[in-house]
């Protein structure tokens, strides 16, 4: 069956999809994100995956003037220029065709302060926490944000971390559009591609008018659009549209605060702490759990989640910093984890929301794999992991080792099995059982009255 893939730009508070791109389902989602960047406008902030992003489609969205706050992806190498008063640092995104001394000199330049070349790199404000109390896939994972948002009185560090999450409500526009409005499990009823997408596009009209309504009722009632009901809105909508729909609309100005105090007349209830991890429906080859019949969709939690940040502090005075030698790690106990540029982390952050833990926690992090070239003491931490091959050697391993077997030189063949008299053989056998009988294939079997 033919499928259309549908990427759009949705408003968070209002769940209103402001532009959007139809194609072909064998169109990519970067592709298809890449026609909305030129549409955003200087006055708003986009979040995003880590998925969409890549040095192109930034600074494609750069060039808009929009703020921007993106997931980055775990392979994306971002050096520490300046760590901030909030504990965030400014890095610098570069072209990955840019390596070498080059790379190097952009580098230099971003940390004394001169201005960048906009097609090879751009500076950005990188936030770093995780959620430690949601269980489910991606807990413990650390969570690296890329902002535009340089200065921290512009944006807190929090502040961030909380509109990142937003980016969840743009989950529930897809909702109302596929399972409330158009029904679940229903498939277009056009057969050809161009009605398809007038198809399509006539969902999303339909659907932003709705959410146009709903904006207006929580305005009027002075509440937030979440507690507006969206099933209630859509069967006040289409009990007055049946049969009594006139274009354009009569008395419009007389019945629209009629409509608005029935759609807020009887509002949501203050949303639950919930949290959905993600699962498929069909095992495949990704970790993700599969969902079982029955299985509740959301985990329903007593309070907000936390958000512990990782901050970094600026490097200590000259009289009181000592280096730490190369392959020397600190211990949690005994001192300050050391990463390139004089900076230390501290144990915990101090705009940790949640009580400090009984136990100390540790300063480095095996499941840290961003920033390899800046933070190389993130990945090693005070214990090895199991299975993991040691940097140094260890002599209890050494002393069960076997030793080295030379390797035989090109060319030379690999001697025959009847060669090898240290095995026991079908020949020596018949030897043993008939001692005057020598097999020519055996030229130098001892006799039977030798000792063995």
């Amino acid at each position: 069956m033919p499928k259309a893939r549908v990427v759009a730009l949705a408003e968070c508070g209002t769940h209103a999809f402001v532009a959007a791109e139809v194609d072909a389902y064998s169109v990519g989602e970067k592709t298809l994100a890449g026609r909305l960047y030129p549409r955003l406008r200087p006055d708003e902030l986009l979040t995003a995956d880590r998925n969409f992003y890549s040095f192109d489609a930034w600074s494609a969205a750069v060039r808009t003037g929009a703020a921007l706050l993106w997931r980055a992806p775990t392979q994306l190498r971002l050096p520490v220029l300046e760590v901030l008063a909030d504990g965030t640092f400014t890095s610098v995104v570069i072209d990955p065709q840019i390596r070498g001394a080059r790379r190097d000199r952009i580098v230099e330049a971003a940390r004394v302060g001169r201005e960048l070349d906009p097609d090879q790199a751009h500076l950005v404000r990188v936030v770093e926490y995780d959620v430690p109390d949601r269980v489910g896939n991606g807990t413990g994972e650390l969570i690296v944000l890329l902002s535009t948002i340089v200065d921290p009185a512009d944006a807190r560090c929090d502040e961030l971390a909380a509109a990142y999450h937003d980016r969840w409500e743009e989950e529930t526009a897809n909702d109302q559009v596929k399972t409330h409005l158009r029904g679940p499990g229903r498939v277009l009823r056009s057969r050809l591609p161009d009605l398809a997408r007038q198809e399509i596009w006539a969902w999303l009209s339909v659907h932003y008018a709705l959410a146009v309504l709903v904006a207006r009722a929580a305005e009027a009632a002075d509440m937030d659009p979440d507690r507006i009901s969206y099933t209630r809105t859509l069967r006040l909508v289409r009990r007055t549209a049946t049969g009594t729909a006139a274009f354009p609309p009569e008395d419009w100005d007389a019945a629209l605060p009629k409509v608005l105090a029935d759609i807020a007349d009887k509002p949501n209830p203050e949303r639950r702490h919930r949290s959905c991890p993600r699962a498929v429906k069909r095992a495949r080859h990704n970790s993700y759990p599969v969902k079982k019949p029955g299985q509740p969709a959301s985990t329903r939690h007593p309070g907000p989640a936390t958000i512990r940040f990782w901050p970094l502090t600026p490097p200590p005075p000259a009289a009181t910093y000592a280096p730490t030698p190369a392959g020397q790690h600190h211990n949690v106990h005994k001192g300050p984890n050391q990463i390139p540029g004089g900076h230390v982390r501290p144990p915990a952050g101090r705009h940790q929301p949640c009580p400090a833990p009984t136990s100390p926690p540790r300063h480095t992090r095996t499941t840290r794999p961003h920033h390899r070239d800046a933070h190389p003491n993130r990945h090693r931490a005070d214990r090895p992991r199991p299975g993991a091959r040691s940097r140094e050697p260890d002599h209890r391993r050494l002393r069960h080792q076997t030793p080295a077997v030379p390797r035989r030189p090109r060319g030379q063949r690999r001697p025959s099995r009847r060669h090898h008299l240290d095995r026991p053989s079908r020949t020596r056998a018949r030897q043993r059982r008939n001692p005057d009988r020598r097999s020519a294939g055996c030229r130098d079997a001892p006799a039977s009255d030798e000792p063995r």
